[in-house]
């Protein structure tokens, strides 16, 4: 029973960190988030490349139809 909580535990961590990621608007998707062999590098400059506006989720091949998605002050479709 203790070695399915841990595994629990790490799923719990790892989806809620993703889940981080994507209120953040960070272009990161779940493999790259989460694979211990070939973990994600944080870029020199600071913050990692944000979605574009109009899609859904990080790294989707085309842009989705519709309002935009992303909120903040580059985005000057956001409802504030």
């Amino acid at each position: 029973m203790l070695p399915l909580g841990f595994v629990w535990g790490l799923v719990a961590y790892s989806v809620g960190g993703w889940g981080y990621v994507l209120v953040r608007g960070w272009d990161i998707n779940f493999r790259e988030w989460i694979s211990p062999l070939h973990p994600y590098q944080w870029p020199a400059s600071g913050d990692p490349p944000t979605i574009p506006v109009g899609r859904i989720w990080p790294h989707s091949g085309a842009a989705q139809t519709g309002e935009p998605v992303a909120f903040g002050a580059d985005n000057p479709g956001a409802v504030a």
